[in-house]
């Protein structure tokens, strides 16, 4: 058995790219941010990321990648493989600040990562991927679907803040970034459907560009203002028609299990849940204090 860490992301994708590709359903968030970051122009620079296949008799039968801080995404890590993957994970990146991928794998990694670090793991998320069965779109809420283009980037931007802060991620990124990364979702062609009343945008669902029959809904933000009404609802299933006539066969969303108003709405408009998943944060381990009893 060999694990290799990767520079290159082509170089990587030559290995990993058969393992995700096996189960495009489980592997959502592998193959739709690699398919993303493979498709940036050559002069163009790719974020500092992380990869790492693992091989048995020269073929890949594992993969992980993470854009540093964040954590180390697993769904492509057989378990049997996980105490090889650790050792070799931890002598080459100790640092390591967390995982995240279906939930046995990342608990099973995490127990692992604790053990040989002596650090601790907490959870940051619950979570459930959902996969769309029969759309139901919500009758009798006002307004209608437009598709953003580029005129809309401000809005487009400050709704991605808005939704960075509510799920608790990626909240420090400045407006400049997150104004380029949404510039890039909109070249690669991503459907942003605005939900509008009287021409009033009130709602944001974004569906990434299907990769293998495979989209995933990755944003779906409702100002505060205008929440309650069943705008997300109706921007969602829109969303999710906009993938099905795309070309996907699968529509897919990850929604925080700590939300019980957003995994309801999900399931009323025809997602099912598929896989459990979880995100876990490594912390230092905390020493108790001694008792000074001698009086």
């Amino acid at each position: 058995m060999e694990g290799t860490f990767h520079d290159d992301l082509r170089d990587f994708w030559r290995l990993a790219g058969p393992v995700y590709e096996a189960d495009p359903v489980r592997h959502t968030v592998a193959l739709s941010v690699l398919a993303a970051e493979r498709a940036r122009p050559n002069d163009s620079p790719f974020p500092v990321m992380q990869f790492f296949t693992f091989q048995v008799a020269a073929e890949a039968v594992g993969a992980a990648f993470r854009t540093p801080p964040r954590p180390l995404h697993v769904s492509g890590i057989p378990l049997q493989y996980i105490p090889e993957i650790v050792s070799r994970w931890h002598a080459t990146d100790p640092g390591l600040t967390g995982v995240t991928g279906p939930r046995a794998i990342a608990e099973a990694f995490a127990i692992e990562w604790t053990r040989i670090t002596g650090t601790q793991s907490r959870t940051v998320t619950d979570q459930m991927l959902y996969r769309l069965g029969e759309l139901a779109p919500p009758a009798s809420v006002p307004g209608r679907p437009r598709l953003a283009d580029p005129d809309d980037l401000p809005l487009l931007t400050g709704y991605r803040q808005g939704f960075d802060r509510d799920t608790h991620t990626r909240s420090r990124r400045s407006t400049e970034v997150v104004k380029a990364d949404i510039a890039w979702w909109l070249d690669l062609g991503y459907g942003f459907v605005l939900w509008e009343v009287d021409g009033e945008p009130v709602s944001l669902a974004v569906a990434r560009s299907p990769v293998l029959e495979m989209s995933r809904i990755a944003v779906v933000y409702t100002p505060p203002e205008a929440r309650g009404h069943g705008y997300a609802s109706a921007a969602t299933a829109s969303a999710a028609r906009w993938a099905i006539d795309a070309g996907a066969e699968h529509v897919l969303l990850h929604t925080d299990l700590a939300n019980p108003t957003s995994n309801a709405i999900y399931q009323r408009i025809g997602f099912r849940p598929v896989d459990d998943c979880v995100e876990l944060e490594f912390t230092e381990a905390k020493v108790a204090k001694a008792t000074d009893s001698s009086g």
